[in-house]
């Protein structure tokens, strides 16, 4: 599989409190330092992503991505990730079928990243794209909502509520077929 993304079933721990100033303080606190962690495949190579300190920092630029994308049939978007150990650059271009996605990798977990920028074009249809972020989404969202939180600026929390409903299809792990 060139791209697909596996969230494995990290665990969550109880918080102090139950309100945070936004979604990307919640999820820093709510997952534990050691548990499972997510990995994306890009061309066939595996890129591990913490939840505690990877999802956190970018939860906000892919909640951005996925918005861009689904808004219009075709069109074009840039993203920089900049976690620490997950920066990245992508540059996507998509129509109503497929999407490209040109990246440049400078920080990956593992110091894989000449490994990343040597294969670092990716062609995938615009429907699996998307259906591989659905998950991620969704199991924040059951995370958080099992945890009974609620935020000072709520506003990336009703953005991924709205866009895990968007997505169709669940991603290849994922999907009943």
């Amino acid at each position: 599989m060139r791209f697909c993304i596996q969230i494995s079933n990290p665990r969550t721990v109880p918080c102090k409190s139950k309100k945070f100033d936004d979604l990307s303080d919640a999820i820093e606190e709510v997952y534990p330092m050691y548990t499972e962690d997510l990995y994306i495949q890009w061309n066939h190579i595996s890129i591990r992503l913490e939840y505690k300190y990877d999802i956190s920092v970018i939860i906000q630029d892919i909640l951005e991505m996925l918005k861009t994308v689904l808004a219009s049939e075709q069109g074009s978007h840039k993203v920089m990730f900049g976690s620490n150990t997950f920066c990245a650059n992508w540059e996507l271009e998509w129509d109503s079928e497929e999407m490209l996605i040109k990246s440049n990798w400078s920080g990956v977990m593992g110091d894989i990243e000449n490994i990343l920028n040597e294969r670092s074009k990716l062609n995938i249809s615009k429907k699996q794209f998307l259906s591989e972020w659905k998950m991620l989404l969704r199991r924040i969202i059951l995370d958080l909502e099992n945890l009974e939180l609620s935020f000072e600026d709520s506003h990336d929390w009703e953005l991924l509520k709205e866009l895990e409903s968007s997505i169709t299809g669940s991603g290849v792990f994922y999907s009943e077929n």
